[in-house]
């Protein structure tokens, strides 16, 4: 067997750090916690943008989203406009990819479970379904199963040797609402698949298993009626004994007197697979060497700053063991981020480092080294952040249409974040969501609600983090002003934001609400 480690790499959806054990959650997650307590837990490690497409881009690509070069990207971001980040993000055949890296260096790579980093479904073989379409049917499942094919080819293509138990991004946005639940030991079996044929190779295994969790749909809801779900139609018999039993996530939630609900059932539900996975890889005595990654997209919790660059949107859970090479039971302050991940897993498994990436190799940092890094760069949808230690700096530009839009009179709302003219996940937990500049004091409030930019005793640290802003935003072909349009400032441009204010359709998604984390 080679001497390179091996690398596991845990991804979960929509995970907060209330919504795990080892940060104190009321939840189970015994299997996720064991990995803190083997290894190393970050305390400030960030996701580039806070949503499911462009967190993965970053991981797999270790750039920032605005340099994705996807055809979808560029078609709707001209060079000579403000560019939105969004669901606009493609890993493109033929990307240098973290997978791409560790194959060309005779890793034996996997992939397991949700993608979310590549074209739309639709675009693969043009087929058209009905919502309402049974599965069951020849021709509907004849076209599900080709679908599936093609999605299979496209992640190979991206430095894959083996893709398996695929969901191409959240199972409620399936074609069929028959297929809207997650099945996670469809995804269990399929990574203990990959490690079963792996230990016949001689090569290291480089496996990336995404979870659709805790992303919706329900989860009690899935656990109740989706075991025969998959993303190219229904199984024959649900898979069992791959995990521990559905049956028992229940009984274990009310012994720890726990309520079931999607938050607690998912996360359960959720390390079991994990810990299913992990026990193949001690099973099969590939555990000596194999480093544990744990993370996540992006954060969400009971400060829901999903869709936003605050720190409950890009602030998130990470751990990792490597028993023999990280402390057990360490923890680093060291500002990490996503686009790191890449190049610190080069690495540590003494692969190349990747060229023309954003992110920087931080393995000391996880071993204990100090950390010397001064800022991280953040950007969603209009926004671009900027944060060091102690201080975070958000600003945010309008698109000229969208200001020439809002000034003539021909909307009645204000546009959000994302560029939307509705209701936005974050604008009620941040009094001054609608600032285009906002200065927050992380040592003093971590939950951004008090704008500190127009403070006279802060003007130095406000140019500080606007040069800081500008030293990244430098290294993108797009414009983004530093100055914002004075119509923001207006009497007209607060009556729209008041309108959009009392928009909150965004909440209509049960699971999201408050009350469900």
């Amino acid at each position: 067997m080679s001497e390179q480690p091996n690398v596991l790499w845990f991804i979960t959806d929509d995970t907060g750090f209330g919504m795990l054990g080892y940060h104190n959650g009321p939840v189970l997650t015994p299997y996720i916690d064991s990995i803190a307590e083997r290894g190393v837990r970050a305390t400030e490690f960030h996701c580039s943008a806070p949503a499911c497409g462009p967190s993965r881009f970053s991981y797999m690509s270790g750039v920032h989203p605005g340099h994705c070069t996807a055809p979808r990207f560029l078609k709707g971001n001209p060079t000579d406009q403000i560019y939105n980040v969004g669901f606009n993000v493609d890993i493109m055949p033929g990307t240098q990819t973290m997978a791409q890296s560790f194959q060309n260096a005779g890793y034996h790579t996997g992939f397991v479970g949700k993608c979310h980093t590549g074209v739309p479904r639709k675009t693969f073989n043009g087929h058209e379904f009905n919502p309402d379409d049974d599965p069951r049917d020849p021709d509907v499942s004849k076209k599900l199963q080709e679908d599936y094919d093609s999605m299979r080819a496209f992640v190979r293509g991206g430095g894959f040797d083996y893709a398996e138990g695929i969901n191409w991004g959240n199972t409620d946005n399936r074609p069929l609402k028959a297929l809207h639940y997650h099945n996670l030991e469809w995804q269990t079996q399929a990574a203990c698949n990959f490690l079963e044929e792996h230990v016949h190779n001689d090569k290291p295994f480089f496996l990336n298993v995404a979870s659709s969790t805790m992303h919706g749909p329900e989860h009690v809801e899935s656990i109740d009626d989706g075991a025969l779900v998959t993303e190219y139609g229904l199984l024959d018999e649900p898979i069992t004994d791959v995990q521990a039993s559905r049956e028992s996530i229940r009984t274990r939630l009310s012994e720890a007197d726990l309520p079931i609900n999607h938050r607690t059932a998912g996360v359960l539900w959720t390390d079991d697979s994990f810990a299913a996975i992990w026990q193949k890889v001690v099973e099969l005595g590939l555990d000596n060497n194999t480093i544990v990654v744990f993370s996540t997209d992006h954060g969400i919790g009971t400060a829901n700053s999903k869709f936003s660059c605050y720190q409950g949107g890009v602030r998130i859970p990470f751990s990792m063991h490597w028993d023999g090479h990280i402390d057990a039971g360490s923890e680093t302050h060291a500002l990490l981020q996503n686009v790191d991940l890449y190049p610190t897993l080069c690495k540590a498994c003494g692969i190349n480092q990747p060229e023309n990436v954003d992110g920087i190799n931080r393995f000391d940092q996880l071993l204990g080294a100090g950390d010397d890094r001064e800022d991280l760069y953040f950007e969603w949808g209009y926004s671009r952040a900027v944060r060091t230690k102690r201080w975070k700096y958000i600003s945010w530009r309008h698109s000229d249409e969208q200001l020439e839009q809002m000034k003539s009179g021909t909307v009645s709302n204000a546009f959000n974040l994302m560029g939307k003219l509705s209701g936005d996940y974050s604008m009620h937990l941040h009094p001054e969501f609608w600032d285009v500049d906002q200065l927050y004091d992380l040592s003093v409030d971590p939950d951004e609600r008090i704008n500190l930019w127009n403070s006279p005793k802060l003007k130095s640290v406000q140019s500080d983090m606007q040069t800081r802003l500008r030293k990244h935003l430098d290294t993108f072909d797009h414009p983004f002003p530093e100055q914002a349009d004075s119509y923001v400032s207006s009497d007209a441009y607060w009556q729209l934001a008041c309108n959009t204010m009392a928009d909150n359709k965004i909440f209509d998604v049960y699971f999201y609400r408050q009350k469900a984390f």
